[in-house]
């Protein structure tokens, strides 16, 4: 009995750091005003597609001030910029 005591101590434990390193953002976030296609690509609902028009709207209208300014790009709706808050930033 004290043998599945202490083994069900550990699993939670466990099981507890796990879930509180899921749930840490990311320490590093992509940085959309110098991010390539293929790192925008790994952002939440960012297809090639989208990425290449961020970039083409970045290189024609400059720098993002803020998320926010993603949605002046064709296919990126508020609610996409919202999947990516926490992940990215425009600074």
């Amino acid at each position: 009995m004290k043998k599945q005591t202490i083994a069900m101590l550990i699993l939670s434990t466990c099981l507890s750091v796990n879930a509180m390193a899921a749930n840490k953002p990311s320490a590093k976030m992509l940085n959309v005003n110098t991010a390539t296609v293929a790192q925008l690509t790994s952002l939440p609902h960012i297809g090639e597609k989208i990425a290449q028009r961020i970039v083409k709207y970045r290189q024609k209208n400059g720098d993002f001030k803020s998320l926010a300014d993603l949605s002046n790009v064709r296919g990126i709706s508020a609610s996409r910029v919202k999947d990516i808050k926490g992940l990215a930033t425009a600074s």
